[in-house]
């Protein structure tokens, strides 16, 4: 079978890679907003934990979601 007769992606990988996508959203955005802007009544987070809300979070989200896209495509053969 040529790579061009089928398509890149089946139609539940796609699904799949749109629940990443939307939970994968939620969870960087509440890190964003815990490491940006922490609560007053709690103490500040030492630097190391809002470096790994912040940044951290999106690097980790997009580092999983080209693993699950290297594992979608992968040769099936």
């Amino acid at each position: 079978m040529s790579y061009t007769d089928r398509p890149w992606l089946t139609g539940w990988q796609k699904l799949g890679c749109l629940a990443y996508f939307l939970v994968a959203s939620a969870v960087v955005a509440e890190f964003a907003i815990m490491g940006l802007a922490p609560s007053s009544d709690e103490p500040e987070p030492p630097l190391w934990l809002s470096l790994l809300y912040f940044p951290g979070a999106a690097i980790i989200a997009v580092l999983l979601g080209g693993l699950l896209l290297h594992i979608f495509t992968r040769d099936r053969e």
